[in-house]
């Protein structure tokens, strides 16, 4: 796997991955808000006074677009940290990259597999597969299954 990018472009993608989460996590905070409105307010008797929270604080327009800038900068900073080089590049780490693709790719789509027959969303009698989750989603998490084994080779194993 060729490497394109300086061994600084590492931190960089650390830091697009750091600010996904951050986006991620502001698009979904309406859910967190009304989740905590629920459970407070399930605790407490009809006659004292319920929590009432803004529990929308973004429009449903802005949260998708949160959504999106934070889909989007997880792939960047996933593939510019994949694509960095490391300070000394060798065939090892070469072999290791070529290693942790091969499984990341094979351990993604046996626990998408699991995760979905486990869920019941396997039809066994038209062996259908009812696709309810976003491809993106899959490649996200190939990305990162990818930098958590290839970190887990050069760091730990081969040490």
């Amino acid at each position: 796997m060729k490497t394109y990018f300086p061994y600084y472009f590492k931190k960089i993608g650390i830091i697009l991955v750091i600010a996904s989460i951050v986006f991620s996590f502001l698009s979904g905070l309406h859910t967190f808000v009304e989740g905590f409105e629920e459970g407070y307010n399930s605790t407490k008797n009809n006659e004292e006074q319920n929590l009432e929270l803004k529990a929308d604080p973004f429009s449903t327009k802005t949260r998708k677009n949160l959504k999106f800038i934070g889909l989007t900068l997880s792939f960047s900073g996933l593939i510019v940290y994949m694509f960095s080089s490391e300070k000394i590049e060798d065939e090892f780490i070469q072999n290791l990259r070529y290693k942790s693709l091969t499984k990341s790719l094979v351990l993604t789509w046996i626990i998408y597999g699991l995760v979905y027959v486990l869920k019941g969303n396997l039809n066994l009698e038209r062996i259908e597969l009812h696709w309810q989750t976003d491809g993106l989603y899959v490649l996200q998490f190939q990305l990162f299954m990818y930098v958590i084994i290839y970190n887990y080779y050069k760091k730990w194993k081969f040490e």
